[in-house]
């Protein structure tokens, strides 16, 4: 390879470089973001994956002396069903008259005052909001990664449209059309992927609203 041949390539991947370089960047700082609210989201499930605490009352018969505090029994009456469950008893912290409605949630183990390292229906939905936000974060951080794309300086027209046009002939843009022809043409194991991530953003969100009114 002759000098003049190494110097060009040398001088085509510093444009390379150039033209990308802050869309990789940024395309890292998106999924760094998106890593943070996917630990939101992870962590609102408290290791649950079904919901495992439905909030309702427990409308009492009678309380009963325990250790600590009080046994109180009655009906559980789910917040939003509506069905009742007869038989219910909830360990309350101090005595209860007949016919009073103590806040209350249905587990797996029985019922709690506190809905404390279980799932709810109000968490679920705020776990699959993040996790919604965090695969739309990650969705447009890899479109960054994978294709170093920039956008273009909005201004057209100026003083100082000269000096734009300067920094764009020195390092150059790479516009959202040349982005999708990376993704489409260079990039393709890539793509499936990518409309996966695009097709469980809005399930997410949707599992979001529709959890929140469960």
């Amino acid at each position: 390879m002759t000098s003049t041949g190494a110097a060009d390539q040398y001088v085509a991947r510093r444009n390379y470089i150039f033209r990308r370089m802050f869309g990789w960047l940024t395309g890292i700082a998106i999924v760094v973001i998106g890593g943070a609210t996917a630990w939101a989201g992870v962590g609102y499930l408290d290791g649950h994956v079904t919901v495992s605490a439905r909030p309702g009352s427990v409308v009492v018969r009678s309380c009963e002396p325990a250790d600590p505090g009080y046994t109180c029994t009655g009906t559980f009456e789910d917040d939003k069903t509506g069905e009742k469950t007869q038989g219910a008893a909830l360990a309350n912290d101090r005595d209860a008259i007949p016919s009073a409605a103590l806040p209350a949630f249905k587990t797996d183990d029985g019922y709690t005052a506190t809905a404390d390292g279980e799932l709810t229906t109000a968490k679920l939905s705020r776990a699959l909001f993040w996790l919604g936000l965090t695969d739309l974060l990650w969705l447009v951080g890899a479109f960054f990664l994978l294709t170093g794309y920039q956008p273009r300086p909005p201004l057209h027209y100026g003083p100082f449209i000269g000096v734009w046009r300067e920094r764009e002939r020195r390092f150059g843009r790479v516009t959202l059309e040349e982005g999708w022809h990376v993704v489409r043409h260079e990039r393709g194991p890539a793509l499936p992927i990518l409309v996966v991530v695009t097709v469980l953003c809005p399930v997410l969100f949707v599992g979001s609203w529709l959890a929140g009114g469960a």
